[in-house]
Formats: structure tokens, C-alpha cells, sequence
């Protein structure tokens, strides 16, 4: 893979199980991530469009907009070698997926009060408290996920990794790290951030975790990338 360029948000949210799975092949690509005067103060162009959504990668050179996220996890996990062994794994990788989706649509509203209500992610108030590095502004949905929501759902994964364990599985699918990992360790980081206590119960994904921050190219994009909220 040449000429590749990831243009997203300064978060990690949509964006950083692809610049994850990258980091763990040591693939070579540039990290555009947009200032807030590209997509809010009228500069024209594909990435001021509020049309475009983001992430946009550029691949070998040629920009392809507009595709959804999860195809694009899918394919750079297939580009490198990381998205399973077998059909059998790949149904339980996409099942991690699918606790992806639904882990970090439990993040979003501890950053949103309901003042601002639902459409505040698209607005410039939300996005400048994303830039701003800030703690969760909405106290509610933060005791919420951390009393209810957090261990509700993750009870969920501890019990596939636990049964995938037993397989003799070594990771969340197979016996080699993988796409299932990212997406665990992705959908998991908000709430280690904010509610780190809550893991106590879940032994099962911590060592996951672990295992994740242990691989060799990864572990140094990990341990300086910037702090975001997200």
C-alpha cells in the first residue's frame, strides 16, 4: 500500500481502528488530522464540504470520500492480514464489530448536555470541546454508563472472550492478534479513560487490552498519541 492518507477528526473515534490496524503493520501513511477552521469557517473544498464525511482515505494517491467507516475497517484489516484465518473467525471478528458500534454510541452523550441536545455532534460548540481535550461535561450519562450502562455491556464481551478462551483461542478471535483486538481496545478506551474502576470485574478484557498494547509497532503509536476525549 502507497500514498496512503488518513483525513479525519483529531479524535479517535472513527478513525483510529484504521490508523491502529496501520500502526500494527508499521504501514507507512500520513495522520491529516483537520483543524476546526477546515470544516466550520467556510474554507472551500472537499474537506470543508459539509457534505463530505469523514474519515476520507486516499489510497495510492486517488481520494475515495464518502465511504462508511466500517468497510473501511474491514478493508485495511483484510490488506494486512488481520482480519482472521478462517470464516469461523471472521463471524466472531465481526461480531466484536458489532460491540464496537454499540460501546461507543454509549461515549458520545457524556459530552452532549441536554441543552445542546441530540444534532450537537454537527455543530461547533461539540466539536470545540472535543479539541479542547475536555472531561465529560454531562454528569448524568456519565454515572449512567458507569452504574448501568459500562458493565451491562460489558459483561456481554467478557463472556465471548471467556468462551473464545476456551477454544484456546490466545486473543479475542484465534491465535493471532487482530482486527476483533483493535475494535475491543477502541470501543473500550473512553470508558478506561472516565470509569477505569469498572474493569475490575472484567479480567477477561483487560488482558485483552493488554495484549494489544503489548504488540511491538503498535505499542509506541499508543503511547504518544494525543489525549482526546473520544
Amino acid at each position: 500500500m502507497n500514498g496512503l492518507k488518513l483525513t479525519y477528526f483529531n479524535i479517535r473515534g472513527r478513525g483510529e481502528i484504521i490508523r491502529m490496524l496501520l500502526y500494527t503493520r508499521k504501514v507507512t501513511f500520513d495522520d491529516f488530522r483537520v483543524p476546526l477552521n477546515f470544516w466550520f469557517d467556510g474554507q472551500k473544498g472537499k474537506i470543508g464540504d459539509r457534505h463530505v464525511q469523514l474519515p476520507i482515505m486516499t489510497i495510492n494517491g486517488v481520494e475515495y470520500p464518502n465511504i462508511q467507516s466500517v468497510p473501511l475497517f474491514y478493508y485495511f484489516a483484510r490488506e494486512c492480514d488481520l482480519y482472521g484465518q478462517s470464516n469461523l473467525e471472521r463471524l466472531y471478528i465481526d461480531q466484536f464489530l458489532r460491540y464496537y458500534e454499540d460501546m461507543i454510541s454509549l461515549d458520545v452523550p457524556m459530552f452532549v448536555t441536554p441543552e445542546l441536545g441530540r444534532k450537537a455532534v454537527i455543530e461547533r460548540p461539540f466539536w470545540e470541546l472535543m479539541y479542547r481535550k475536555t472531561k465529560p461535561i454531562n454528569i448524568d450519562a456519565l454515572e449512567k454508563n458507569r452504574k448501568t450502562m459500562y458493565p451491562r455491556m460489558f459483561s456481554y464481551v467478557e463472556k465471548l472472550i471467556v468462551m473464545n478462551a476456551k477454544r484456546g483461542w490466545e486473543f479475542c478471535v484465534g491465535k493471532k492478534f487482530g482486527l476483533a483486538d483493535i475494535a475491543l481496545h477502541v470501543a473500550t478506551q473512553t470508558a478506561f479513560q472516565e470509569a477505569p474502576e469498572v474493569f475490575h470485574k472484567f479480567p477477561g478484557i483487560r488482558a485483552m487490552r493488554s495484549l494489544t498494547e503489548e504488540q511491538k509497532y503498535l505499542k509506541v503509536y499508543l503511547d504518544t498519541r494525543p489525549y482526546t476525549p473520544l
